[in-house]
């Protein structure tokens, strides 16, 4: 994707110095275009939670008391938004420039004709509606941790309607906390994202459960928040199995706790767990 954006690039710069500026603005879209993949195809290989996001903070509840919050971050969704709408303002740029007899060096060849760029209209028409959507309907959580337990404050698009759901679960109600992960089948490749579940002794309140909660489980999808979903497992897990060390999270540095290992360490982590046979990409690989 890459590769095309730095030939599209050129092209783009061809099309200023011969001055169509219809073609220009059009496959400087189609940049936009190849450079957002590229981004997005990097934090898929694993180049994302670097470092401790600043959206990470501390909390003081006043039922819960002190500790600390994580939501669901916002880039992801924005970056696949500005996608769609890059490759919407292409095809509808191509279809605008030739139907007004302008240029048709924008329609992928064989295409250009009418029928060709009624099709990239459509198109076009299609991506800008998805790109609101991505961001009208993307799912926003709040993951609180305190010493007494784990709330979950959650906001999903399900059924026309958005729903929300606050749960609240003390240390002493989760049974067990177990990495999982969501397997999605594309054409090329499976792409696998990290969830936590958090099992309880008793069954979860209906109105309370989310997509991929069980009746007796509470699903942490951790692909989706801004912390390092192994940091993250990790932290859980600690504060579940030492219950005289959850005091570290009314410290002032208690955000601290999420700061991720560099990414060599990461990288070499997952090697280790793939060669053992354990998996690769799972949230209990570091």
């Amino acid at each position: 994707m890459l590769a095309f954006g730095v030939l599209g690039g050129v092209v783009t710069a061809q099309s200023v110095g011969e001055g169509d500026v219809a073609a220009a603005a059009g496959f400087a879209c189609l940049v936009l275009v190849f450079i957002g993949l590229s981004i997005l195809g990097l934090g898929l290989g694993g180049f994302r939670s670097i470092g401790l996001s600043r959206r990470i903070v501390q909390s003081h509840d006043q039922t819960y008391g002190r500790g600390i919050e994580v939501p669901t971050g916002r880039y992801g969704a924005l970056l696949l938004a500005a996608v769609l709408a890059s490759g919407a303002a292409y095809g509808l740029t191509a279809a605008a420039v030739h139907f007004a007899g302008i240029a048709e060096a924008l329609l992928p060849e064989g295409r250009d004709t009418g029928g060709g760029a009624a099709l990239m209209a459509l198109a076009g028409s299609v991506a800008l509606v998805a790109a609101v959507l991505c961001i009208v309907c993307r799912p926003r959580t709040v993951l609180g941790i305190y010493p007494s337990g784990v709330h979950r404050r959650a906001r999903q698009w399900r059924r026309q309607v958005f729903r929300r759901s606050d749960l609240f679960l003390a240390w002493d109600d989760v049974a067990s906390i177990l990495p999982d992960e969501m397997v999605v089948h594309t054409g090329w490749a499976d792409v696998m994202h990290p969830m936590i579940k958090l099992a309880t002794h008793e069954a979860l309140p209906a109105e309370d459960r989310l997509q991929f909660d069980e009746e007796a489980t509470a699903t942490v999808m951790a692909k989706l928040f801004v912390a390092e979903p192994n940091t993250l497992l990790a932290l859980l897990q600690f504060l579940k199995d030492n219950p005289d060390r959850r005091y570290v999270l009314e410290r002032p540095d208690a955000r601290e706790l999420l700061r991720p290992p560099p990414l060599r360490e990461r990288f070499r982590a997952a090697r280790l767990a793939k060669s053992s046979g354990s998996g690769m990409g799972r949230p209990g690989g570091v």
